[in-house]
């Protein structure tokens, strides 16, 4: 944690990341100058918690392209959640692409966070009024509301 989150340390943060310890991945995944496979190893780690914190920093999210975000929430439905809550701030995803998957999730809170998501067009808000789960309808009509 110590350690300076710089441009100079991108090497040193791809061969952490394959260290033995969890919590020492996790760290590493909440830094914000990792390079392009350093973010692959760790977006494919088989801890989640070192999945969750990669999803929330702003170096994954400027990177992360769709297949790999909805390969993430094929595989994790907490990750989905998470994903889905912030689906707008994916800047090199296909967010139709990604909202589409997450439409369709088997689990209703990962659609109910989709429907409460800032990044959702009203189209798509509209759709997912009409879910058959109804407290996702419910919050994606209050989200229209809000609007």
């Amino acid at each position: 944690r110590s350690m300076p989150d710089s441009k100079e340390m991108e090497s040193y943060w791809e061969i952490l990341a394959d260290h033995s310890a969890a919590e020492v991945r996790e760290t590493l995944a909440s830094k914000e100058h990792l390079n392009e496979a350093t973010m692959i190893k760790l977006s494919e780690d088989v801890n989640s918690s070192v999945k969750e914190a990669l999803i929330r920093s702003d170096s994954f999210r400027a990177w992360a392209d769709s297949k790999i975000l909805i390969k993430m929430c094929r595989a994790d439905t907490s990750l989905a959640r998470n994903i889905a809550s912030s689906v707008g701030s994916f800047n090199n995803a296909d967010t139709d692409a990604l909202v589409k998957e997450l439409a369709a999730h088997s689990d209703p809170a990962v659609r109910m966070e989709l429907a409460s998501s800032w990044g959702l067009s009203k189209f798509s808000i509209k759709s997912l009024s009409k879910d058959v789960d109804p407290s996702v309808a419910s919050t994606a009509k209050r989200t229209l509301e809000d609007r």
